[in-house]
């Protein structure tokens, strides 16, 4: 499959480009909806900020995987992936540290206090994620297809035993590392941003900051 006429010779094959536009604008929807929350201030708890690390962090280990089994990637490339989320997650802490804005809700009832936090900022942090999203899934539909998606077993197969995509180039290697790292640099940033969340929210319970 060649780069040129790529798009239209993939959806031909493929049946049109309705996967491929259901899922971004799935994805849009809720990016949109989280920027909006991120914004105007959402909710902090401890568990909740826990919840989203580990959801990043299965989405992210997902699209690995997808690289490694479905598009040939080598396995030894999760070796740079880990130093890149740890070097940016470093990064995305001390960044986090004056772009983010803690404030309390306001007071309710009798007691004239009010125990929830909130918190404002990293919309950047979370938009170079989902582009560097947008840009893997691409990667993986162009080159893979539908019926290759996550199929785990080493390559993608469509009905039993026949291969449902033509082999690799090393356009699809290219791309797929390219934007496998650039997910693990918004990664490690979003995890930087969260690990300050935690801290931060941490401290303002134990009264060392406030508010």
């Amino acid at each position: 499959m060649k780069i040129d006429g790529m798009v239209v010779s993939y959806f031909g094959a493929q049946g049109g480009s309705t996967p491929i536009l259901f899922t971004l604008i799935i994805i849009a929807a809720i990016a949109g909806l989280r920027i909006r929350r991120m914004r105007n201030g959402t909710r902090v708890s401890k568990g909740r900020t826990i919840g989203y690390v580990g959801v990043l962090g299965a989405i992210s280990s997902l699209f690995i995987v997808e690289s490694i089994y479905s598009i040939g990637v080598s396995p030894l490339f999760v070796i740079p992936y880990a130093a890149t989320i740890a070097s940016s997650a470093y990064f995305g802490y001390k960044y986090s540290k004056k772009s983010l804005v803690f404030s309390r809700a306001a007071p309710t009832g009798d007691s004239g206090s009010s125990s929830s936090i909130f918190v404002k900022g990293g919309i950047g942090i979370f938009a170079i994620y989902i582009v560097a999203m947008i840009a893997r899934i691409m990667i993986g539909f162009l080159f893979v297809g539908t019926s290759g998606f996550f199929s785990f077993n080493g390559t993608a197969t469509g009905s039993v035993g026949q291969t449902a995509y033509p082999p690799i180039d090393s356009a699809a290697y290219l791309g797929s590392v390219v934007t496998d790292f650039l997910m693990m640099f918004g990664a490690g940033l979003f995890l930087g941003r969260n690990v300050r969340i935690y801290r931060h929210y941490s401290m303002i319970q134990k009264g060392e900051v406030s508010i």
